[in-house]
């Protein structure tokens, strides 16, 4: 049980960029449901599911209020849904927003695209 407990430890110490992970190929938001606890954007052009239980995880991204770095994704995402830029969403994990639906894709990274 230790074993267990000390590498659960260790795992949650690792830089994000460990685990599986993908990016969108260029392209831009389309939808944005924004909830008091998370947002979720649908994008044109898919990542690939990383795994998660959501069919459509990937051309659904989620970002969860509260961690480190969401309201700066989150700033982003909306900048770039208002203006029609184009984006390059970095995914790796996956989260459980619409419970009934499964888990998907979540965002760790935006990148702007003129």
């Amino acid at each position: 049980m230790k074993k267990n407990t000390l590498l659960v430890a260790i795992l949650a110490t690792l830089p994000m960029g460990l685990f599986a992970s993908s990016v969108t190929p260029t392209t831009t938001i389309t939808k944005m449901y924004v909830y008091k606890t998370a947002a979720v954007i649908k994008v044109k052009n898919k990542a690939d599911n990383e795994g998660c239980g959501y069919s459509r995880s990937g051309e659904f991204i989620a970002i969860r209020f509260g961690e480190t770095g969401s309201k700066e994704l989150y700033s982003a995402v909306l900048s770039a849904y208002v203006s029609g830029a184009k984006v390059q969403i970095g995914t790796s994990g996956c989260d459980n927003i619409w419970s009934g639906d499964g888990t998907m894709n979540k965002a760790y990274r935006i990148t702007l695209v003129k």
